[in-house]
């Protein structure tokens, strides 16, 4: 019949071609080193990101766990390599229905670091401390524990500030903020 004949030339003629192999392909070019004279090894690896990362996953991290219990992060870390007299600094506003506690920690080469609250001024130096650490070492902490810092009554601009003033290394800080405790 005229359909087995379609059927066994169809099958005759297609069944080569459905079997037929692919190409195959030349195997992955082996990956050279860019020659355009930079060191992109040396780009990616950071000393200071390394170091301040270690610093927040351990001291700073162990410090929050007992001076800043089930507080949340306000803000980004924050880290910088930093010499005698260098500070960083994080704006944020301090709102009064909530409990701060701020926490730095130096790392190796570092012996005294300082903590301070302060307002936001339009001149740098023109803003008033509103709480500064009042521990000596590498670490620093404002508003620890069951002490955290509160605000005034009114949302207020505000900027935490990490400032080496003795020895040189990476620090790294953190806010950290809860539902204020009422007020007796």
């Amino acid at each position: 019949s005229l359909t087995l004949r379609v059927l066994a030339l169809t099958l005759a003629v297609g069944a080569p071609l459905a079997c037929k192999k692919e190409a195959s392909k030349p195997p992955p070019a082996e990956a050279k080193p860019a020659d355009d004279g930079y060191d992109y090894a040396a780009m990616v690896a950071d000393p200071v990101a390394d170091e301040a990362s270690a610093l927040s996953e351990g001291p700073l991290a162990q410090r929050a766990a007992s001076d800043a219990p089930g507080r949340a992060f306000v803000g980004d870390l924050i880290a910088g390599s930093l010499s005698p007299g260098e500070e960083i600094d994080q704006e944020f506003t301090i709102d009064p229905a909530r409990c701060y506690t701020l926490i730095a920690v130096g790392g190796e080469g570092v012996v005294e670091v300082e903590a301070a609250i302060t307002t936001v001024a339009p001149v740098r130096g023109g803003e008033t401390t509103l709480a500064e650490d009042a521990e000596r070492g590498a670490v620093a902490v404002i508003g620890g524990g069951e002490a955290c810092y509160r605000g005034g009554e009114t949302r207020t601009p505000a900027r935490f500030v990490l400032r080496v003033s003795e020895g040189a290394g990476v620090v790294v800080g953190q806010l950290y903020a809860s539902e204020a405790p009422p007020v007796d």
